[in-house]
């Protein structure tokens, strides 16, 4: 129901098989890339909250290799990585379950 001068006025319910069509291959053509553009890829940058940026070495199923300052190469679980979408950037918790596979030399 539309209110127009005071007074109910229906609305018509059915925009069309085009309008519906048109609206979307629309919504299809604005996200799809978006989606594709959330995938994890190498060379991208995660958040470790409270320690620093990794960059993303390499990806598997269950693991992500990244790279933190150049010199601590961890390992991730995928499933701990997020994307926030009010960051814009992919995060994960300093708790979260990974592994320090090369140590920095001293």
């Amino acid at each position: 129901m539309i209110l127009a001068h005071s007074e109910f006025v229906s609305a018509p319910s059915d925009i069309g098989d085009l309008g519906r069509d048109y609206l979307i291959e629309r919504s299809k053509r604005h996200y799809d890339p978006r989606q594709r553009d959330r995938n994890l890829k190498s060379g991208d940058r995660v958040a470790i909250l409270g320690r620093g940026i990794a960059v993303v070495e390499q990806i598997d199923g269950k693991w992500i290799q990244a790279v933190v300052w150049n010199k601590c190469t961890l390992r991730i679980a995928r499933q701990e990585i997020v994307w926030d979408e009010r960051n814009m950037r992919w995060e994960t918790y300093a708790n979260a379950a990974f592994e320090c596979l090369v140590l920095p030399i001293q």
